[in-house]
């Protein structure tokens, strides 16, 4: 069970969010049983909420060894993804593993959290039961400022680590740290970069938050709509525990 989230930053109501991308998902102890058939029987089920054409992918995974410093770079399993025709509400699914994404405009958490306990509904009714192994949740948020020469410490809360050699700036990092609390057993991975923009006189910054914790292995669909809401309240707090009050006015 997890402790009291009452600490917990109070989420802010912003009317220009910087939201880019937001990813629920349950990822299965165990495959599903899973056929060349699957992915029509499940499109014919879901199409009124996801009507465009399904389109399949097979995501690109990194990860580093910090054994030999090195980032390990190979491809994903194929996924089936059903979008709606603005293709900015997903449902993306195989035999491991099942999300709900949601790209631009901005989704409120109880319209995707509603849309996500459906999916589970619904893979479980036209696909299979499954075993939850884990929930994560992710926010990729792409925050555009004004200027090209921007003293983060002004906008962020999230160090850098700068030259010391006189008079250099940054012209671009990449940070990207992991953290295990044992008392929510929530795996969170804030990763915080320099991006590309195409506007002059402006800056852009990725602030992607990602928490992942375990479940029990015979959750049901409740507890795993509870368990990906407490992940959404830690969310919050590390988003606004890593903005100041500059940076949220950029959001208003």
């Amino acid at each position: 069970m997890m402790p009291d989230v009452t600490g917990v930053a109070p989420r802010q109501e912003y009317p220009s969010p910087p939201v880019h991308e937001v990813i629920c998902q349950v990822t299965f102890a165990d495959p599903v049983p899973w056929s060349a058939a699957t992915p029509g029987l499940l499109y014919r089920a879901v199409q009124d909420e996801y009507p465009a054409e399904p389109k399949s992918q097979t995501a690109v995974e990194a990860s580093f060894d910090p054994s030999d410093g090195e980032v390990q770079v190979s491809r994903g399993a194929q996924r089936f993804v059903y979008s709606n025709e603005e293709q900015n509400r997903r449902f993306v699914v195989n035999e491991r593993c099942l999300s709900v994404n949601a790209l631009k405009p901005y989704e409120n958490w109880p319209s995707l959290a509603q849309r996500f306990r459906r999916a589970l509904d619904i893979f479980e009714k036209e696909v299979a039961e499954f075993k939850s192994a884990s929930v994560s949740l992710r926010y990729i948020n792409r925050i555009v400022i004004q200027g090209t020469a921007i003293d983060t410490s002004e906008y962020f809360t999230v160090p850098l680590v700068t030259t010391h050699q006189p008079n250099a700036r940054i012209v671009g990092f990449f940070g990207r740290s992991q953290s295990i609390s044992p008392e929510t057993s929530i795996n969170t991975t804030v990763t915080f970069a320099s991006v590309e923009h195409s506007v002059d006189g402006e800056s852009a910054f990725i602030l992607d938050i990602d928490l992942a914790m375990p479940t029990p292995s015979d959750a049901g669909h409740d507890k795993l709509a509870e368990l990906v809401n407490e992940l959404h309240h830690w969310e919050n707090h590390e988003f606004e525990s890593s903005i100041t009050d500059k940076c949220r006015k950029l959001f208003k």
